[in-house]
């Protein structure tokens, strides 16, 4: 991302939410398969083939099923202890993690980051 006015480039990156706990699907949607891959799976590698650095995906909701569904790519995750508390505290958990991950270096620039619940890969995340 260039910075107006700058000749500094910052990095953007990708936060992919994934930790609920889908009740009203009745099964971890993350999970379903969508054209050949899981919907998680689509939503962090389109993270980054956007060019999105790093990818951070947030598990929460059967964990470890949702990591063995993203580990063939080149992504980090972090675990939300307390998907309950909503899409909120997996944000939260998510920009500490890349905070320390990706620490901003001094001249740099700051880094941004888009965000995207994998259920909703197909197109552009908020942020």
């Amino acid at each position: 991302m260039r910075i107006p006015g700058s000749e500094v480039v910052a990095p953007v990156a990708g936060l992919v939410l994934a930790a609920g706990l889908s009740t009203r699907m009745g099964r971890n949607k993350q999970l379903l398969e969508l054209r050949g891959e899981t919907v998680v799976a689509r939503a962090a590698r389109m993270a980054h083939e956007a060019g999105l650095s790093p990818v951070m995906v947030v598990l929460g909701h059967q964990a470890e099923l949702v990591r063995a569904a993203v580990a063939h790519l080149p992504i980090l995750t972090v675990e939300n202890p307390s998907p309950v508390r909503g899409a909120t505290s997996s944000v939260r958990e998510g920009i500490a993690a890349l905070a320390e991950h990706a620490p901003c270096r001094p001249g740099r620039g700051r880094h941004s980051q888009r965000y995207a619940t994998g259920d909703r890969s197909h197109g552009a995340g908020a942020g």
